[in-house]
C-alpha cells in the first residue's frame, strides 16, 4: 500500500525526464542545423581559396573556367561569400561574369583559422612584364 502512493509520482517523474531528453534533442538538433548553416559548401571553399592563393582580383568568368562551373553556380558561391563578407568587388562589370573579386581580411582570417591554407603552396610567379605585378593594374 504504501509503494502503490508513489506510482503516480513515479509516472510523473518519467514523463519529465522524457520531456527533458525531448527538449535536449532538440537543442541539440537546433545547434547543428546552425552550425550546418555556418558551414561553407566545398565549391565556395574553393573559390575563397583561389582568391586567397591569387593576391589579385579574379574574375566570375576566370572562376567559372578554372573550376568548370556554370556562371549562375559561381554567382551563387560569389553570394555567398559576400553574405559573409569574405570577399569583395574589386572590378565592375555590367555581368557577375566581369566582375573581379578579391578576398578580405575576413576571408583570410577563415582559411588561416580553418586550417585551409597550405603554407608550403607558393603563389603563382606572374612574368616580369605583367602589369599586375609592376603595379599598373
Amino acid at each position: 500500500m504504501f509503494l502503490k502512493r508513489f506510482e503516480p509520482l513515479e509516472h510523473s517523474l518519467q514523463l519529465a525526464r522524457q520531456l527533458l531528453l525531448k527538449d535536449a534533442l532538440a537543442i541539440h538538433i537546433d545547434d547543428r542545423a546552425k552550425h550546418k548553416a555556418d558551414e561553407l559548401q566545398q565549391g565556395t571553399i574553393a573559390i575563397l581559396k583561389l582568391l586567397f592563393n591569387a593576391g589579385r582580383g579574379v574574375s566570375g568568368q576566370q572562376i567559372a573556367q578554372r573550376f568548370n562551373m556554370h556562371p549562375s553556380v559561381v554567382d551563387h558561391h560569389i553570394d555567398k561569400l559576400f553574405e559573409k563578407r569574405f570577399i569583395t568587388q574589386a572590378t565592375v562589370g555590367d555581368s557577375g561574369a566581369n566582375c573581379s573579386y578579391r578576398i578580405e581580411p575576413k576571408g583570410q582570417d577563415y582559411i588561416i583559422k580553418s586550417g585551409l591554407f597550405d603554407p608550403n603552396q607558393r603563389p603563382p610567379q606572374r612574368p616580369p612584364n605583367d602589369p599586375h605585378r609592376l603595379g599598373m593594374m
